[in-house]
């Protein structure tokens, strides 16, 4: 029985020296700094037309860029070229397809 109650004491100690994210934040892929200059620029341009109004004009289109923003960020964390490679060329016509539906920037 003492073997039991210092694994127990071990196991619940051992868990909390991890910095876990909260439920529903994501994972660490997207909470690190985005190295491949491809999908830093899609990143910037992203931010730009959500800034521009995105979510408000092209909804579908934007939630489907978030994801595949996402979707590319784990990708290039795990090392995973083609899959990184593929998720760029689709984010970029999505994002080239949420563009007609904004209002003109402002000067």
């Amino acid at each position: 029985m003492p073997r039991l109650a210092i694994l127990v004491l071990v196991a619940a100690l051992a868990g909390g020296c991890a910095t876990w994210p909260e439920p529903g934040t994501g994972g660490f892929a997207e909470r690190r700094a985005v190295e491949d200059p491809g999908l830093q620029g899609l990143t910037t341009r992203y931010e730009s037309l959500r800034q521009r109004g995105a979510e408000r004009w092209a909804a579908g289109l934007a939630d489907e860029a978030r994801l595949l923003l996402i979707r590319a960020q784990r990708n290039h964390q795990a090392g995973l070229v083609d899959d990184l490679a593929d998720d760029r060329l689709r984010l970029a016509r999505v994002l080239d397809a949420i563009e007609p539906h904004l209002p003109s920037p402002k000067p």
